[in-house]
C-alpha cells in the first residue's frame, strides 16, 4: 500500500509502503505508475481467494503539484490551443449528441 505526500511525482522519497517508506527507485519512477502497479498486484493476489475485498486507489496525478511524464504533455500540448470557449462548446455539442442534454 502507498500512502504520499508528494512534492515530487518522480522522486520515490515520500512513498510509503505499508508502514516502511520507500527509500530506492528507478530513474523512470512516477508515482501515478507505481501506485497503479501496487494496485495491480494487490488484485493479482486477492483475487486468487473467493472472499471480497475492498480496494481503495487515489491518484495523485491530478493534483498539485501538475506533473506528467514528457510522452503526456507531448500528446497533449496542442489540445487547448483552440481556446477555451472551443472547447466547451465542442464538448457540450458532443454531449448533445450522446443524448446527455
Amino acid at each position: 500500500m502507498f500512502r504520499t505526500l508528494v512534492v515530487d511525482y518522480f522522486d520515490p522519497f515520500s512513498l510509503v509502503s505499508g508502514t516502511m517508506p520507500v527509500k530506492e527507485g528507478t530513474k523512470n519512477d512516477y508515482h501515478t505508475g507505481a501506485i497503479n502497479d501496487s494496485a495491480a498486484a494487490f488484485i493479482k493476489a486477492f483475487s486468487k481467494d473467493d472472499k471480497p475485498f475492498f480496494l481503495y486507489v487515489a491518484e495523485t496525478a491530478p493534483h498539485w503539484p501538475l506533473m506528467a511524464l514528457p510522452e503526456d504533455i507531448k500528446k497533449y500540448k496542442d489540445t487547448y490551443k483552440v481556446g477555451w470557449q472551443a472547447i466547451r462548446e465542442a464538448h457540450y455539442k458532443r454531449m448533445v449528441q450522446m443524448g446527455f442534454d
